[in-house]
């Protein structure tokens, strides 16, 4: 008996004592047991033993491995059963690298269940993933919620990259929204419809329809997606409701081993030209899966620009697309065409890597290459792309990247330009770009080679340009030649592209060597230094200054909207001596005292063209030359310019002002204004005004000079003393005093006269005295004569009258009526002499050796006859 109760008693510590036991060693036993139900070479692995808590089962991590390989790794999965079966997961990883290692099964395929026996295993449940991370997927990691019965199954799946809303009722399958955004920075795609899904798991409908609507980029409604299908053939289409081509049209077959598309067409009009092709595509062995079948096709794509149709063809395959491990050599042949550029390529590559991640490698020999018109000025004889060893990844462009660009500009010259830098997965605003660059070529419009090299890097969103040096041998234009003119960097050119803080900064110097006029005149070696700073290159301000040896500094600020140049120049008060060497040599003139300064502001932009307005101010200025001076020269210009035209006096008129010219003839007091524009026109005239002059002890005065010249401008003359104009002139041969006034009638358009009935008169007394040995010389040899000079030995004129004509070739032309008493050896006589006189003017003041500049204004600015008349013969006035 006693032994008997030992025995139940040891049975009942057994009864309870091995479910605890089982328990606290499931994390041993139970893989161990799965692995009866598992695929073989599979097998399951938990660190920690499940614990019950509250009616729950918690598990804190179970694995699941192929190999070594972990395809399934669970964190925190929580299982319960209030009502129904609720499993909450905190994290799943999935590997779906692992799925190739998974051994096939040698016991043949099992007959396939249908869908709906699928369906009648699952149990009414609640699965909730809190995150699903997808290796190498991993841009699609979000949360899961599935809810499951027998007659109907819904999944929620949201992430950043990827979200599902979809629901199955038996074989009808309702995709309430799939949104994915396969690379940063591209609209993501929206697909919606529904799915009738085949009784059988294993198989493809015998026939059916599926339409629903796509998101692309490019167009703001959703286009058509429809496929439809009878046995085994059917057609894809992508379609724009609003567009009467389809965008795709893929007609298709499917064996047991062969998936081949035939004859599909393609159409892609949002790249700025409409390009369009055909496709056709194998796939050897599709149901062994990606990693077994063999993939080869064939897409063309033809272009049409001014220079014709062109026709581009990408061959690929054959090989494959891999889960791990990727080898589908492709090449593009052929050539493309958009405006007036031909594109030609030959780019054989290999597409490798696994299919979430490809590499594209370019294969020796790839190149690309392009000719004909950027725009109507610029013609490319050749660009050369070499992408040999370039390789392309979702990371960016890794290798060396090369461009030769030889090309000419019609009117300005040839130039060649080379590019080579190294990529390290590049892409814009992310990794990193070296460069260097150099080239050279011709301006022929002034005669000058020119050179440009240096070198900068992107890297991320900074690119900085290092070094920078372009200038030009020489640049001769018309009488001026610059020497050697040269851009360079004096600070590096800095811009960073981020969005939240955006700068963009850099400094640069100009230097130039002497600039020679053909008149002899020199610009000292000049030096221009600015820096920018602002946001991006359509957006910075700019100062800097510009010097010429002792001329300047001129400082100039500003900025630059993209669109428009706006800024404003200053030249500080400085001596007029500093301009000395702009004067050439043989013009004797010196520059003896005065300043300068002057405010401009200026805008530029296309279609406006340059405009700009302000003034200059001349004070005190004097220049002495070799037969005269001036004296206390004050100036004033305010202006404005736009369209080729000068506003001249804005604020007020140009005014001029000199305190006194000293010549044969002293001339002080001098006034001038000048208001309108430049050319002028009927509408838009020039006029000067407020000219008066203080000379030979009276005045000259202008009231009014409009160009273009409708009127003559009178030029009036109040008591020019002629002692003062006979003592410049010193003839020997008489003397003169007395007053004298008059009016002169200016033309400067006239077709022959500058002066065209002018006057002069006395308004008191005159007096002629003749020399004495020219009127005894006279009297000497012609006694007719003699009597009448005799007269005029000494002569009071009461009154004259004098009628100046001067035309354009100079020709002075005097007609004088005078009435005096002459007094000759002491008896007086009245005297009425009428006097003709004629004598070119232009060559009277060529000896006088002041009227040089005023014979060039006049001859400028006034219409000349046919030069073939110089004497007013009768043949010459025929032949006018």
């Amino acid at each position: 008996m006693k032994g008997k109760n030992k025995a139940i008693i040891a049975l009942v510590l057994i009864l309870i004592l091995l479910p605890l036991t089982l328990l606290m060693t499931i994390a041993h036993w139970l893989p161990t047991l799965a692995g009866i139900w598992l695929p073989q070479g599979t097998r399951i692995a938990m660190e920690a033993s499940p614990r019950f808590t509250r009616g729950a089962i918690i598990v804190p991590d179970l694995r699941y491995l192929v190999g070594d390989c972990e395809l399934a790794t669970i964190k925190d999965a929580t299982l319960s059963h209030p009502k129904r079966w609720r499993i909450h997961l905190d994290t799943l990883n999935l590997n779906v690298d692992c799925l190739s290692k998974i051994p096939l099964d040698e016991s043949g395929p099992a007959a396939p269940r249908t869908l709906a026996e699928w369906q009648s295993l699952l149990p009414e449940s609640l699965l909730t993933i809190d995150r699903v991370n997808v290796t190498p997927f991993q841009q699609f990691s979000g949360g899961v919620r599935l809810t499951l019965t027998p007659q109907q199954q819904t999944v929620h799946y949201q992430g950043p990259s990827l979200s599902v809303d979809a629901q199955l009722n038996g074989q009808m399958l309702d995709l309430q929204k799939l949104k994915i955004q396969a690379f940063a920075g591209m609209d993501p795609l929206e697909l919606v419809g529904t799915i009738t899904l085949p009784p059988l798991t294993d198989e493809l409908p015998e026939q059916g329809h599926l339409a629903t609507k796509l998101r692309i980029p490019q167009e703001p409604e959703l286009v058509d997606v429809i496929l439809n299908w009878n046995d085994d053939q059917g057609t894809f289409s992508l379609k724009n409701p609003a567009a009467p081509e389809a965008l795709m049209t893929l007609p298709w077959t499917i064996s047991e081993n062969i998936f081949e598309v035939n004859g599909g067409q393609w159409f892609w009009p949002y790249a700025g030209f409409p390009l369009r092709g055909g496709i056709a595509l194998r796939i050897d062995d599709w149901k062994q899966g990606l990693e077994k079948a063999l993939i080869s096709g064939r897409m063309n794509v033809v272009t049409q620009g001014s220079a014709g149709k062109a026709n581009a063809v990408l061959n690929i395959g054959p090989g494959k697309l891999s889960l791990i491990n990727s080898s589908l050599p492709m090449q593009l042949t052929g050539e493309a065409k958009q405006d007036g550029m031909v594109f030609y390529a030959v780019l054989p590559g290999e597409i490798s890597g696994a299919i979430a991640d490809p590499k594209l490698l370019f294969r020796p020999g790839a190149l690309l290459r392009s000719r004909g018109r950027v725009i109507d000025s610029i013609d490319v004889d050749e660009i050369r792309w070499p992408l040999a060893g370039v390789s392309v990844t979702q990371r960016g462009v890794d290798g060396r990247l090369q461009a030769i660009v030889r090309a000419h500009e019609n009117q300005r010259g040839n130039f060649v330009l080379h590019l080579d830098g190294k990529a390290d997965d590049f892409l814009p605003d992310a990794g990193l770009w070296r460069w260097k660059y150099w080239g050279k070529g011709e301006f022929t419009p002034m005669q000058a080679k020119w050179d440009v090299r240096g070198q900068g890097e992107w890297r991320d969103s900074v690119i900085e340009l290092s070094s920078l040096s372009t200038g030009f041998d020489k640049l001769e234009y018309g009488s001026m030649l610059v020497t050697e003119p040269r851009l360079k960097l004096e600070r590096p050119l800095h811009w960073q592209r981020a969005q939240t803080a955006p700068t963009f900064d850099g400094a640069f110097i100009l230097n130039a060597g002497e600039t020679t006029f053909s008149g002899g005149s020199t610009l000292p070696p000049s030096t221009l230094t600015f820096s920018v700073t602002g946001k991006d290159p359509s957006s910075f301000q700019y100062k800097g200054d510009l010097h010429a040896g002792s001329i300047g500094p001129v400082r100039v600020n500003g900025r630059w909207d993209g669109v428009r140049l706006r800024g404003n120049a200053w030249w500080p008060q400085q001596g007029l001596t500093v301009f000395q060497p702009l004067i050439p040599a043989d013009w004797k003139m010196t520059l003896k005292d005065g300043s300068l300064y002057s405010q401009v502001a200026f805008s530029a932009a296309a279609g406006q063209g340059f405009e700009a307005g302000g003034h200059g101010v001349v004070k005190s200025g004097s220049v002495w030359m070799p037969d005269n001076q001036i004296n206390g020269v004050d100036f004033v210009l305010p202006f404005r310019f736009g369209n080729s035209t000068w506003q001249l006096g804005t604020d007020g008129p140009v005014t001029l002002r000199i305190a006194e010219v000293k010549n044969q003839v002293t001339s002080s007091n001098i006034t001038a204004d000048l208001e309108g524009w430049y050319p002028w026109s009927d509408t838009q005239p020039l006029t000067l005004s407020n000219v008066n002059v203080d000379i030979l002890g009276g005045k000259m005065r202008v009231q009014q000079l409009r160009l273009p010249q409708r009127d003559a401008a009178l030029l009036r003359l109040e008591n020019i003393s002629s002692s003062e104009l006979i003592t410049a002139v010193n003839p020997k041969q008489f003397t003169m005093s007395g007053r004298v006034n008059g009016a002169l009638p200016l033309w400067l358009n006239h077709p022959q006269w500058i002066i065209k009935d002018g006057w002069l008169t006395n308004p008191g007394p005159l007096t002629l005295r003749l020399d004495k040995d020219m009127a005894d010389a006279i009297v000497e040899n012609n006694i007719a004569a003699g009597v009448a000079v005799n007269w005029l030995r000494y002569m009071e004129i009461s009154h004259s009258w004098t009628d100046i004509n001067l035309d354009n070739l100079g020709v002075l032309t005097l007609r004088a009526n005078v009435r005096g008493t002459s007094q000759v050896e002491g008896k007086r006589n009245e005297v009425r002499l009428n006097y003709s006189h004629q004598e070119n003017l232009f060559t009277l003041w060529r000896s006088l050796r002041f009227g040089d500049n005023l014979q060039t204004w006049l001859e400028q600015h006034t219409e000349l006859p046919d030069v073939r008349c110089q004497t007013r013969d009768k043949a010459c006035e025929e032949t006018q």
